[in-house]
């Protein structure tokens, strides 16, 4: 199977960075067939590994994943503060989808 591997430098100027707490390395399974539902399965189950040994789901990446994982591998004052710019700009919730509802619990 191919894996993407490539490096991250510490990033604390975004608020969902992946690398915010200090440099990471980032690996990312690749499958030609995305539909594949064995590929589903293998995505969440590298994903549940991958936060056992101190990973961070990439939001856009690994959707699933990150649903189950995100709260759970950033800060909750990044999440927290996140949350409050984002109705800041966006009062009357246009720009919120059913992915970003689940995902940060609103």
């Amino acid at each position: 199977m191919p894996v993407a591997v490539y490096f991250l430098k510490q990033d604390q100027s975004s608020l969902l960075s992946r690398s915010r707490k200090g440099n990471m390395i980032a690996v990312d399974p690749e499958y030609p067939d995305p539909t594949d539902p064995t590929w589903k399965a293998f995505r969440l189950a590298f994903n549940e590994i991958a936060v056992l040994h101190g990973g961070v789901p990439h939001i856009n990446k690994t959707r699933d994943g990150a649903i189950s994982n995100l709260t759970k591998t950033h800060d909750p004052e990044s999440i927290r503060r996140f949350l409050q710019i984002r109705k800041q700009l966006d009062p009357k919730d246009l720009f919120l989808n059913d992915y970003f509802r689940t995902l940060f619990g609103i």
